[in-house]
């Protein structure tokens, strides 16, 4: 068994794992190969449809051994056996509830998938350039013409604020009928209601038996967001939405700089020294993960009654001393900001103490994810607090 057996990876596709070039570098692919020769199990999490998505797994030799995630969770496949999953279409009214949005925006038009067609109403620019970039063609059709059922919609504008409308109008008449979000600013997609990235990737984590806490997710959408929710530490590009990269744990590179790569670097190291053994935690050091001095670093730790108390205290009494353009002179002290069933992560400019009782696990971490050039703090013992026993760390860089 590898280090990375029982470990789920779960990638975006476009914009993501696949570069504004509309390829997939080598160093992404040595990567890959290398987590899943170590037992890692590596899936796609895409908005992308089956007759999409599998052209790309032709064309691409993608390297997945797992089911793969389609139309923004609507639906799971295995394209090793060839078999679906798990579908859900949008319901049976989705036809006239979409004529009734289009006569609301009649500048806005829409693909509908159904089965290995796209049906085109009111196409503009950017259905063409959508079809285009998938090598998909759209077939015309009036929406009384069009076959049932969907399994999602795609609405296009090129004016953003349109699509924005046209969410709310949706999210207001249908607000338990529909998951509605952006893959991108011109794209606008509909499915049934609780098919989304984060409740499929958990269904695949379920389906191979995977644990929560080895779950991790990237994605540069917002339909993203759902699946970062629900990693165990969650990752996003830096060519992100601001509130995806908002919603990570770890911003990486760009899609353009190999950022799959960087992360599977950063969980080689994570799972490399998870059962390191030393008496007091190692000295923080900075790690730029991409331009600007974008940094992370973060220890784990199992902390126990034998624990010395000025590590469980240590923490809670620091501070991270740094500046930045609206704080010049201000002292960043403890805040959790993201807290999970035996977990807490401490983010931006943060140190999260230990807490003193027993058997509790917790993760602590420090993020400077505005590019400030901040300062790292040290984890040294005070004078004469050497620990008494030792007890199992593990600790890894982001």
């Amino acid at each position: 068994m590898g280090k990375f057996s029982g470990v789920l990876l779960a990638t975006d596709y476009d914009d993501t794992l696949y570069s504004s070039d509309c390829t997939i570098s080598q160093e992404n692919r040595q990567a890959i190969a290398r987590f899943v020769a170590e037992g890692g199990l590596f899936c796609i999490s895409t908005g992308r449809s089956y007759i999409n998505f599998a052209i790309q797994m032709e064309r691409e030799r993608l390297p997945v051994n797992t089911p793969v995630i389609l139309s923004n969770g609507a639906s799971i496949y295995d394209f090793a056996t060839e078999e679906s999953l798990w579908l859900k279409y949008l319901p049976a009214q989705a036809p006239v509830h979409l004529a009734q949005v289009c006569a609301a925006f009649p500048q806005v038009g829409f693909e509908a998938y159904h089965q290995d067609e796209v049906y085109i109403f009111r196409p503009n620019e950017v259905t063409q350039r959508h079809l285009t970039r998938c090598h998909l063609t759209g077939r015309p059709k009036a929406i009384e013409e069009m076959p049932v059922p969907w399994i999602k919609v795609i609405l296009q504008h090129p004016d953003t604020a349109v699509l924005h409308q046209a969410r709310t109008y949706l999210q207001t008449q249908w607000p338990e009928t529909y998951d509605v979000t952006f893959s991108n600013p011109y794209l606008l997609e509909v499915t049934a209601r609780g098919a989304n990235k984060g409740l499929s990737v958990l269904w695949v984590a379920r389906h191979l038996g995977v644990r929560p806490e080895d779950i991790y997710c990237v994605g540069n959408g917002l339909n993203d967001i759902p699946m970062l929710a629900v990693s165990a530490l969650s990752f996003a590009p830096a060519n992100s939405y601001p509130e995806v990269r908002a919603a990570a744990d770890v911003v990486l590179p760009s899609c353009d700089e190999s950022c799959v790569a960087r992360l599977i670097e950063h969980l080689e190291v994570r799972y490399d020294n998870r059962s390191t053994t030393c008496r007091h935690p190692p000295e923080p050091r900075r790690l730029a993960v991409g331009p600007g001095g974008v940094f992370c670093y973060s220890i784990r730790c199992w902390v126990t009654e034998e624990t010395p108390q000025w590590v469980r205290s240590a923490s809670s009494k620091a501070c991270i001393q740094g500046t930045s353009p609206s704080a010049p002179s201000k002292a960043y002290r403890t805040e959790a900001t993201r807290r999970r069933p035996g977990w807490i992560i401490a983010r931006r400019l943060s140190l999260l103490g230990l807490p003193k009782g027993p058997r509790s696990s917790v993760s602590t971490g420090m993020w400077a994810m505005e590019r400030l050039p901040l300062p790292m703090p040290s984890y040294r013992a005070p004078a004469g607090g050497q620990a008494r026993t030792t007890w199992p760390w593990s600790w890894s860089r982001s």
